[in-house]
């Protein structure tokens, strides 16, 4: 499969299909500015709980209203992230103007949304937990030892010249 989307319609179209076979969907979602193990710890866990796998990785106009800076584009980062072999789909966003992801999960319906180390319940976004409420999502965070953030951190001190985005 392995197919990167920009437009939440063509996803949702594409994904009746595997729900009409049974198949459970999962959603993670980030920015994944460089991939690292925990990364795909994310995604495998998520892939262990469902059958078809969407990263979700954030845009650039969302990095921007949440003042976050990055090494690549969200281009970049969905075409690395797409050939990671337990990601079916690459969903570039959230819509335009929205700071969560409540709204594709609204239009998707995932089975279970995956948070990853660095968050706890009480962390992720009023929106996305009024989402999954409304379409019977599971919310999971995944329980880890060590949180990608703390490796990003570490980076950005040792390489203090890259040009943040």
């Amino acid at each position: 499969m392995n197919i990167i989307y920009n437009n939440l319609c063509k996803l949702t179209i594409d994904l009746q299909l595997h729900r009409d076979q049974g198949k459970k969907i999962g959603l993670v979602n980030g920015t994944f500015n460089i991939i690292k193990p925990d990364h795909i710890d994310l995604f495998l866990y998520t892939k262990s709980l469902c059958d078809i796998l969407i990263v979700g990785v954030n845009n650039e106009s969302f990095l921007k209203r949440n003042n976050k800076k990055t090494i690549y584009s969200s281009s970049d980062r969905a075409c690395i992230i797409n050939n990671i072999k337990s990601v079916d789909y690459v969903l570039v966003g959230p819509s335009s103007g929205c700071n969560e992801w409540n709204n594709e999960i609204l239009e998707l319906c995932p089975d279970i949304l995956v948070k990853g180390i660095n968050y706890t319940i009480d962390d992720v976004e009023g929106g996305e937990k009024e989402a999954c409420e409304r379409v019977g999502c599971k919310l999971y965070i995944m329980n880890k030892n060590n949180s990608s953030s703390v490796y990003f951190n570490d980076i950005k001190h040792v390489v203090p010249k890259v040009n943040w985005r």
